[in-house]
């Protein structure tokens, strides 16, 4: 059977200087920023019916968000803390936070 010319592993190829693991597409935003987008999925989330949150559901954003995990986790402690979001005392899963409309939360 034949396979097609033959390649010898010491001669450089094609895409040898291409990474292995594609480059990190976070764009970082800065705090404001990335805090609106927080606030805007919060928003979008709550007009499409949805009342609870975990930090898991916003980790999963961090791209779209522009920050890191730590980040992430200190505003949603800044949000408990505003009224954003509140924890369902109620919810099967700890760490579950109902989310507050941005008027009713003074954000």
């Amino acid at each position: 059977e034949d396979l097609g010319p033959t390649v010898d592993p010491e001669e450089p190829q094609d895409g040898d200087d291409m990474p292995l693991v594609p480059a990190d597409t976070r764009q970082d935003l800065g705090p404001e920023d990335a805090r609106e987008a927080m606030e805007v999925l919060l928003d979008e989330w709550h007009a499409q019916g949805r009342t609870t949150i975990t930090p898991a559901d916003l980790l999963a954003y961090s791209e779209e968000i522009g920050r890191k995990t730590t980040w992430i986790k200190n505003q949603i402690r800044d949000m408990r803390a505003e009224g954003r979001l509140v924890e369902d005392l109620n919810a099967k899963k700890p760490g579950t936070y109902k989310i507050r409309p941005r008027e009713l939360a003074g954000v």
